[in-house]
């Protein structure tokens, strides 16, 4: 789950949001 965070840095924000 961290490569799929850190090839998708606008995930991170979302799953921030959540």
């Amino acid at each position: 789950m961290r490569r799929l965070l850190e090839k998708k840095p606008k995930l991170v924000k979302i799953a921030c949001q959540t």
